[in-house]
Parts: structure tokens; C-alpha cells; sequence
């Protein structure tokens, strides 16, 4: 009986009657498969990867694609999600643009069968940075030196808004009634700037006054 599942095997029953055992009558069941039956090839698959698959935009991303099964020689062609396309196995392209990006990559073996997959890039805003937080004082007031502070960014103290002056890309003053209440003598407060324009947010700075 030939096996429905590969078209390949063949199975056979058979009674026989060992001399040596007692039991009498017994089963044996073997199959067996000709050397050249299902060599052919196999399914078209492809694999791909992004190193990195995220960062800050601009995103210089290194996207991999490899292909098995099918009939080689296989023809890779990649749509980067951001409108523009390459080809080959191995490309470098550069997302400028903040978002998520499918990069969809299309396989096509010689005879004309084809497999895609897609790897996901995410590109980021640039954060601001804070790197140093110096009181001031009469009044109370607190220098925040850093980087990449945009104007319109709003700071806030242990999740509070507090009122903030715009100094440069790399400066802020905090003023107003709330800072003394809001960071007392001897206890650490966390410090974060959020640039309204983009999104962008920094990592919490500690302070203590």
C-alpha cells in the first residue's frame, strides 16, 4: 500500500509462523522507500532580520534576508516601508522619518515560485538630555544645564509641572512658589524635560537640595 502522505513509502503486512515460540501466527508490518523518490525540492522559505531594528532617527538599519528550498538562484527584492525599495540579500538604508516601518522583502527562485516575509524598524525622536541641575538662590531657582531642550519644553519635578524659562538648547531655568514645595532640603526629586513639539522625553534626573 503506497502512503498517501509522501507518495513515496510503501507499506507491507504479512502472517508468519515462528518455529521457536509458542504463540503461534504473528504480525510483522515494514515499509520501504526507492532512493530516488521525493528528492524534490522543497518549499521556498526566506528569513530576515534588521540590526538595529530601533534607535534614534535617522536610523541607519542593515537589513538581511536569506532564502532556502525552491531552485536557486534566488532574487531578493525589499519595499523599506518608507516608499523606497533595493535589492539583494544584504542592504543599508537610512530612515529620516519617526515611526514604525515594515520592510517587506519578496524572494523569487528560478522557477519563478516566491516567498516574502517582514522585519519591523522603529526610528525614535532624539530626547532631550539633562546633565547637571544647579540651585540658585533669592529666589529659589534651578539652572538645568543639558542638551537638546527645545523651546516650548515643559519640566516637571516628581510628575508636577513646575513654570520653566527657555535659555538655549541647552539651558532651562525653573522658577515659581511650587519649587520650594517641591523639593524640600535633603530629600531627591526626579527631574524630566518634555520637548512639546516632537514627543521627545528625558530620562529622569535626580536633585537634591
Amino acid at each position: 500500500s503506497l502512503d498517501p502522505s509522501d507518495d513515496c513509502t510503501f507499506w507491507y503486512t504479512q502472517e508468519y509462523y515462528p518455529t521457536t515460540s509458542p504463540a503461534g501466527w504473528q504480525t510483522r508490518v515494514g515499509s520501504f522507500k526507492f532512493p530516488g523518490c521525493g528528492g524534490g525540492p522543497s518549499t521556498l522559505q526566506v528569513s530576515a532580520q534588521a540590526i538595529p531594528p530601533s534607535g534614534v532617527a535617522p536610523l541607519s538599519v542593515t537589513l538581511t534576508a536569506s532564502a532556502s528550498g525552491g531552485q536557486p538562484p534566488y532574487a531578493y527584492a525589499w519595499d523599506l516601508g518608507d516608499g523606497s525599495t533595493a535589492s539583494g540579500p544584504s542592504v543599508t538604508h537610512t530612515y529620516g522619518s519617526v515611526g514604525t516601518f515594515g520592510a517587506k522583502v519578496t524572494v523569487t527562485d528560478g522557477a519563478s515560485k516566491t516567498a516574502a516575509t517582514t522585519v519591523y524598524v522603529t526610528a525614535t525622536v532624539q530626547p532631550p538630555v539633562i546633565t547637571y541641575v544647579q540651585k540658585m538662590s533669592n529666589p529659589l531657582r534651578l539652572k538645568i544645564t543639558g542638551s537638546n531642550f527645545h523651546a516650548g519644553c515643559t519640566l516637571a519635578i516628581n510628575g508636577t509641572s513646575v513654570a520653566v524659562t527657555y535659555k538655549g538648547s541647552t539651558s532651562l531655568v525653573a522658577k515659581g512658589a511650587l519649587l520650594k514645595t517641591l523639593c524640600p532640603k535633603g530629600v531627591t526629586v526626579q527631574l524630566v524635560v518634555t520637548n512639546t513639539d516632537d514627543g521627545g522625553v528625558s530620562a529622569a534626573f535626580p536633585f537634591t537640595r
